[in-house]
């Protein structure tokens, strides 16, 4: 098939869904064009390498004005800032000229901030829109839960707009994607909530759910002769983020001092790029915290790891902090929503804990049983090949590929 692969960042091992997608469908022979905004001057031979089989890359730079103008109009037209982000019309006419050159059989359309392209293109070809996760629903959890005042204000300012959007989106474009059954189910509600209907019965919304897949080569359980480093506690990801800002500060504020006074030798590593002042500051306060900043490869830090913990107040989608973590047999302790995409059952392939106290109660569970412990980490690497390979991901994709075309042949007979 050929595939035009729209999206609205780089795609790079720290963007590991659209990464990992291109890659695997490459190599499973599809002719794919590549095209991106936001790349730095001079990058596209770096990009490449990630993606040596890409037949084509078109990268348009981003510009700090033409963000803000893209900003204030779609402000002044009530649509959410996330919406116009990335948006370019030079940028949009460059892609339509491409399409106008040669024919693709269909549009791959990454995240929120890339929609307005598949909006702009759907004319070309037939549109498959990766949203990944529901934002509304981000929106709605960081209104009420967010660590800073601002994050809050901004998601209650920016959720009734997303919320409209989101509702509209999967009824233009032939099919939608999502990593996780929640959030499928929140763009289903959203579409009820606002009495949106279809053009015809056939056209209702149609939202598949695909998860994320984790590199199970690149994410190995570690030799067996290699003890991993006592006590350790790791909690990874992009630690400007806002929902892993405040899964951070629950961690060390109040999930440990529960811990802590059975076994207080236990230490707490956070691993992750871009940690603002309140994470550092975790650091500073007790020695038992490291907080690493920025880390080439996180492997290391999983393979040596006695445990990861994934304690999400809110989020969407699929945690790949978890899926990797599972893939290097590190037993994995979850919030119920961070769990709640995952298929893995409780106790055997994973430890949920409901609230705070139940946290503490099975990271000291792990503690106190390195047998307990081997037994969970084996488990998770076993569902993860299961149920996670990238190959598994790529082939549902072209499923939802050969659909949206049919789809769009139907739709012109």
């Amino acid at each position: 098939m050929k595939l035009l692969f729209v999206s609205p960042y780089p795609p790079t091992p720290l963007r590991r869904r659209p990464f990992e997608l291109i890659r695997q469908l490459v190599e499973r022979g599809h002719d794919l064009t590549l095209v991106t905004y936001g790349g730095r001057p001079g990058s596209e031979n770096a990009l490449l390498d990630t993606a040596p089989g890409v037949a084509k890359l078109i990268e348009w730079p981003a510009r700090r004005m033409r963000r803000i103008v893209s900003m204030a109009g779609a402000s002044a037209r009530g649509e959410p800032l996330q919406s116009r982000f990335d948006w370019s019309p030079g940028f949009a006419r460059r892609l339509d000229d491409e399409l106008a050159e040669s024919a693709f059989d269909l549009i791959h359309v990454e995240h929120l901030r890339g929609a307005i392209y598949g909006r702009a293109l759907r004319h070309r070809a037939p549109v498959v829109w990766d949203s990944v996760d529901c934002i509304s629903d981000l929106f709605e959890s960081a209104a009420r839960m967010g660590v800073r005042r601002r994050h809050r204000l901004a998601a209650r300012i920016e959720l009734g707009r997303t919320r409209r959007l989101e509702a509209r989106l999967p009824l233009d474009f032939e099919e939608t994607v999502v990593t996780a059954e929640h959030d499928r189910l929140g763009l289903l509600r959203l579409f009820e909530a606002h009495g949106l209907k279809a053009d015809t019965p056939a056209r209702q919304p149609r939202i598949t759910v695909i998860p994320n897949g984790v590199d199970l080569v690149r994410f190995a359980p570690p030799p067996r002769d290699r003890p991993r480093d006592p006590e350790t506690i790791l909690l990874s990801g992009k630690l400007s983020f806002h929902a892993n800002v405040a899964a951070a500060l629950d961690l060390v504020g109040s999930i440990m001092p529960r811990v802590w006074p059975q076994r207080p030798s236990a230490k707490v590593v956070l691993a992750g790029a871009d940690p603002p002042p309140e994470v550092r500051a975790l650091a500073a306060r007790d020695p038992r915290v490291t907080v690493t900043g920025y880390v080439d490869d996180l492997r290391p830090y999983l393979i040596r790891a006695t445990l990861a913990v994934v304690p999400l107040r809110y989020g969407v989608g699929i945690q790949n902090k978890a899926l990797e973590a599972m893939a290097c047999a590190t037993p994995v302790v979850l919030s119920p929503g961070a769990a709640s995409a995952l298929r893995a059952e409780d106790s055997v392939e994973m430890l949920v804990g409901d609230d705070i106290e139940a946290m503490a109660a099975r990271i000291i569970e792990v503690l106190d049983s390195p047998k307990r412990a081997a037994a969970i980490g084996d488990a998770g690497r076993r569902y993860v090949e299961r149920e996670h390979g990238w190959a598994r991901t790529a082939q549902a994709f072209e499923a939802v590929y050969e659909r949206a075309v049919e789809t769009r042949a139907m739709d012109r007979t």
